[in-house]
């Protein structure tokens, strides 16, 4: 887990959760978020946000839970998610550890190809769909980035 997730590794990740979501549920929309989004070659970690059309509004706490059941079942499926690697399991949150399933480890860069992958830290959250620009914003700057804009705000 301490090493660092190359971008090439973190698009077959990206392959992989969008066919396992579309495979559960097309409506069903997600983004990487982090190092990644910031077109960073390397990651720590992966780290998305998904949401749902049904999922609207923050309030709307039992359709959170209903969208996270959904994606974890669809990871479970996929091979992406083990109950024996879970870190948190919330109604809005999970965070756990994964691999590439040796199914796709041809995928590989040559380097891992044959071994078993290393395992990297996954983090979904849910969000509701009024919130995901602000979201993927505050998710996906840097720390300079936040600060200011944190600054920005309270001035208004």
């Amino acid at each position: 887990m301490e090493k660092p997730i190359p971008k090439e590794e973190m698009d077959i990740f990206k392959t992989l959760i969008a066919e396992a979501l579309h495979k559960a549920d097309p409506k069903i929309q997600f983004e990487l978020m982090g190092m990644y989004r910031r077109g960073e070659r390397l990651s720590l970690d992966i780290d998305i946000a998904v949401w749902h059309v049904s999922y609207v509004r923050a309030d709307q706490e039992r359709i959170a839970e209903d969208v996270m059941e959904l994606v974890k079942n669809a990871l479970v499926a996929a091979g992406l998610m083990g109950s024996e690697r879970v870190f948190q399991s919330g109604k809005k949150k999970c965070m756990f550890l994964t691999r590439v399933p040796q199914s796709h480890a041809h995928l590989l860069s040559s380097d891992e190809e044959g071994q078993v992958a290393t395992l990297r830290a996954l983090e979904v959250r849910v969000c509701p769909v009024e919130s995901v620009p602000y979201f993927l914003l505050a998710n996906t700057g840097d720390d300079m980035l936040m600060k200011v804009i944190r600054k920005a705000a309270k001035s208004r």
